[in-house]
């Protein structure tokens, strides 16, 4: 399975120099944070492509930051840049402007694994979803092993290459260690 990764709102140089780095990794699509400006974004989400070309696909993600009309502009400026994904592009309460927006299903679009930082037994059964469907899109966002500090499994999950093979084994392939279980309990 292969995995995303993130770019932040950036200055086009760093962004490059953070999909550079992906890429380098082994990553083979990168999710960039835009919001802080159509014109500032237009020229991270283009400075990306210009140094990579095509051995990374580029994705946008607003984080809510924008209003429909916003976003499309957005899309409108960057439409050469042939983007797999924009995510939140408009507040979830904004419903008449995501109408405007909703085209992926209709339009036959592929699926997308949304991310959170779960430890190892989250993130494997997204994984597991993700290799068992499908129309779901390669880049799976569910990276939580490279943000968290732990894990409760008894091997931890190294995605760090931008890939994972399904695990052998029952399940999901991974046995819970109890020490860790215990540690982590709500009492």
């Amino acid at each position: 399975m292969q995995f995303n990764g993130w770019i932040g709102e950036l200055a086009p140089e760093e962004a490059v120099t953070e999909a550079r780095r992906w890429l380098k990794a082994g990553f083979k699509s990168a999710k960039i944070k835009v919001g802080s400006g159509v014109k500032a974004d237009r020229d991270r989400i283009e400075a990306v492509p210009a140094a990579v070309g095509s051995a990374m696909k580029p994705r946008i993600d607003a984080n809510l930051q924008y209003d429909a009309d916003t976003s499309l502009r957005l899309c409108r400026m960057v439409k050469q840049f042939d983007l797999q994904l924009f995510e939140q592009p408009a507040h979830l309460r904004d419903l008449a402007g995501l109408a405007r927006l909703a085209t992926a299903e209709a339009a036959g679009l592929p699926v997308v694994i949304g991310h959170g930082f779960r430890l190892d037994p989250g993130t494997l059964a997204k994984i597991m979803l993700a290799a068992t469907s499908r129309d779901v899109l390669p880049g799976l966002e569910c990276v939580g092993p490279l943000k968290v500090t732990d894990t409760v499994a008894t091997t931890r999950l190294d995605i760090s290459s931008g890939s994972l093979p399904l695990l052998p084994g029952p399940g999901l392939g991974i046995s819970l260690d109890e020490n860790k279980l215990e540690q982590y309990r709500l009492k």
